[in-house]
């Protein structure tokens, strides 16, 4: 009975170890799915996280442009060249103590001047996670976790 409790304590020193290790992955990992999820959602149906429409295309020299070479002007989905939605990902990574927290914006000043004077344009947080897209960031870091549960305690 006592090497039965003395292993547990073992196995689980070791899960805490690896779980400190591979959280910041695991949440930084999240954070780029989540960043895509954001670009897919706008880009090819202009919601915001609340399910609304960002906005609308007003008739006007600049629809006209969008529609000459080809983009949708059916909602706003904040693409033209897309320089913008590629430049969008993890910017920080930090861990203080057992917390791990990853940043989604965007890398270069011109595409973070771009999202601040569209969220104020559209009066909306553009890079907001929706209910889906945060139970999928979720998902992803328990399942890294429920891998290194299974390593260290058996499927």
């Amino acid at each position: 009975m006592a090497l039965e409790l003395e292993q547990f304590l073992i196995q689980s020193e070791n899960f805490i170890i690896e779980v400190l290790q591979k959280l910041p992955n695991a949440v930084t990992g999240a954070a780029i799915e989540a960043a895509s999820e954001i670009d897919r959602r706008i880009t090819e149906s202009g919601q915001n996280a609340d399910g609304g429409q960002l906005g609308n295309y007003t008739d006007g020299v600049y629809k006209q442009k969008r529609q000459k070479i080809g983009h949708t002007t059916a909602f706003v989905n904040l693409q033209f060249t897309g320089d913008m939605w590629r430049d969008v990902g993890v910017v920080a990574s930090k861990t203080q103590g057992s917390i791990t927290t990853a940043t989604i914006g965007a890398k270069f000043k011109e595409s973070d001047d771009k999202l601040f004077f569209n969220s104020v344009r559209y009066n909306d947080e553009i890079l907001e996670l929706n209910q889906q897209e945060e139970d999928n960031a979720a998902e992803f870091i328990d399942d890294a976790m429920q891998e290194i549960i299974d390593k260290n305690f058996g499927a």
